[in-house]
């Protein structure tokens, strides 16, 4: 098969894998997922995708497809940077460290948002350990170098609410809305804190 085929046949797969999860067949999805993925073991979104799909029933398979995502990725720190995010949300810790470090490698050419998407890949590992104050330094100088990065603001919003200071969380959602009114995740997570600490709106 040639690159242009592989391409089409991977974008339809993904649509029809759309469609399916819309109807709520997920265990369509993922068998559709696993046999494209035979078909075209080199695609990096396949390897992502599937693992979204298996990791509920089959965790051990996910965490496979996410290092081979990373394997395929090699210097690309977007690639990289979704594989890190996937690995962080299904607990992947070991996993998910070695490919923000190697992220981390790559930020000294990839600028200034790249270095800065490390530091907060670090303190949301870091959280996940329950590394509270090494998270608080890397989510709190990630956001203060790029306060229009939502997530920046929402995952230290969410440790600042974690720890009990809900004056701290709702500045930084504050600020976040600020550079970013319509998000409606950092909408959400202001109404966790408001709800959590009885705090007038």
């Amino acid at each position: 098969m040639n690159g242009r085929r592989d391409s089409f046949e991977i974008e339809l797969v993904l649509q029809r894998s759309k469609e399916l999860i819309g109807m709520g067949l997920e265990a369509e999805n993922a068998a559709l997922l696993r046999k494209a993925r035979t078909d075209h073991p080199e695609s990096i979104e396949l390897c992502l995708q599937t693992a979204i799909a298996v990791s509920t029933d089959a965790p051990e398979e996910a965490d496979e497809l996410l290092r081979t995502a990373a394997r395929l990725a090699d210097s690309d720190p977007n690639l990289l940077t979704r594989c890190a995010n996937l690995m962080l949300s299904l607990g992947a810790l070991n996993d998910a460290e070695a490919v923000i470090k190697s992220i981390g490698g790559l930020a000294p050419q990839g600028g200034f948002i790249l270095e800065w998407e490390f530091v907060h890949h670090m303190g949301r590992l870091a959280l996940l350990r329950e590394e509270f104050e090494t998270a608080e330094q890397a989510l709190s100088a990630a956001f203060r170098a790029n306060p229009a990065a939502p997530e920046f603001g929402e995952e230290l919003a969410r440790l600042y609410k974690h720890l009990g200071r809900a004056d701290d969380a709702l500045a930084v959602i504050d600020e976040a809305l600020e550079h970013n009114p319509d998000d409606r995740y950092l909408a959400r997570v202001r109404h966790e804190v408001l709800e959590s600490s009885d705090s007038p709106d």
